[in-house]
């Protein structure tokens, strides 16, 4: 099992993940994967708490620990293309083995959780055909000196990296960016956040879809976050939420010309929201805070996703929001946002404006812009 070639049509890719769903009981969905470790073509191996690792031609394997070894692994197999693995001792990161991907040349996805390597050569430097990397509370071991010399052949294969909670600054800065060139998606949570999308400037060219969500440190203000977005003609999908202390969006936005979808749930210190390009289909803003998982596709998070309370008192301050011109606006999500009180959607393509499933709680609104909308209120 690995990554879809490129070259499908996006619209069946797409299609296929609307009909993907994993609702189902754990015990069910341990069978399922239980069948498929028993299948001769289909070499999966999944390895819980205790278990003992056996060498084979594996291609999709999944590790799951509460200790700090793996007992009996030191190497991938060299037919790996799926490798996920995940210590649930935050404490106490496992090392993990040196040379542990030296052959992995057909590792297409890499998932690591509550580990420790080192940032400045990290053990899987040369998997020249990585395509998704994901990095969730990792942490620097710092075991060598200096960088090493040989080439960051997994970042120029990227598609997809997925950085959370992982301190690790240097992915991020100019000469490593430089090399990402194939990045269609790119998300951050936890850490600094916002202030990675100043390095994004005149990089990152096919950047489809960008995710800065939930940062722990605070918002700054840069003279240049107007230019931000100025270059992303290929962005589609942009999520902020969880930017509580993001003043103001970048007037540059409105330059991202393909931009399909905004989500902008938790973002308290907003007070207004215009200068939107005419592309966008969806916009999300929830004053609850950000949904528990994001959408691949441009379509807003099932409810069972979005959050309907919070424990802080914190105000939301939005209190204007105009997405006129939005021509192709047509689904919309505004949820508990006491103190707006101007809403524009004159030029969208919003057929029906629902005030119980598309705009929820907003007491204060009072005036309402639907010039050349045809659009429908109930």
């Amino acid at each position: 099992m690995g990554l879809l070639q490129e070259d499908i049509a996006r619209d069946n890719i797409i299609s296929l993940h609307r009909q993907i769903n994993w609702n189902c009981e754990a015990h069910f969905l341990e069978k399922v994967i239980e069948r498929f470790m028993g299948h001769p073509e289909l070499p999966f191996l999944v390895i819980k708490d205790g278990d003992v690792y056996e060498e084979g031609t594996y291609r999709w394997i999944s590790i799951k620990s509460r200790n700090t070894k793996i007992h009996g692994m030191q190497t991938i197999p060299t037919m790996t293309t799926s490798f996920f693995l995940a210590f649930e001792r935050s404490d106490q990161p496992q090392t993990l083995p040196n040379g542990m991907f030296e052959h992995c040349s057909k590792l297409g996805v890499l998932v690591l959780y509550c580990c420790a390597f080192s940032f400045a050569s990290p053990p899987f430097l040369k998997c020249c055909g990585l395509r998704f990397l994901g990095l969730d509370h990792c942490t620097d071991e710092k075991a060598t000196e200096g960088e090493d010399d040989a080439e960051w052949l997994c970042l120029s294969s990227l598609w997809v990296l997925d950085v959370r909670y992982t301190n690790w600054n240097g992915i991020f800065c100019a000469e490593k960016m430089d090399i990402m060139t194939n990045i269609r998606e790119l998300n951050i949570e936890g850490e600094m956040g916002w202030q990675y999308i100043a390095c994004l400037q005149r990089r990152l060219p096919n950047l489809e879809r960008l995710r800065i969500i939930k940062p722990t440190c605070k918002w700054v203000i840069s003279e240049a976050v107007d230019n931000y977005f100025v270059d992303k003609k290929s962005m589609k999908i942009l999520d902020l939420s969880g930017n509580s202390d993001m003043k103001s969006l970048p007037t540059s936005l409105s330059k991202a010309s393909s931009l399909q979808m905004l989500v902008l749930d938790g973002c308290d210190e907003l007070e207004s929201i215009g200068g939107l390009p005419p592309s966008l289909e969806s916009v999300s803003f929830n004053g609850y805070g950000p949904a528990s998982q994001w959408t691949q596709t441009v379509e807003l998070p099932p409810k069972q996703f979005l959050p309907s309370s919070r424990t802080d008192n914190k105000d939301v301050r939005i209190s204007k929001i105009s997405l006129a011109g939005c021509t192709q606006l047509g689904n919309l999500y505004l949820c508990w946002l006491p103190n707006l009180v101007e809403l524009d959607l004159s030029g969208t393509s919003i057929k029906i404006l629902d005030f119980k499933t598309m705009v929820v709680q907003i007491p204060r609104l009072k005036r309402l812009f639907l010039k050349d909308a045809s659009t429908f209120v109930q």
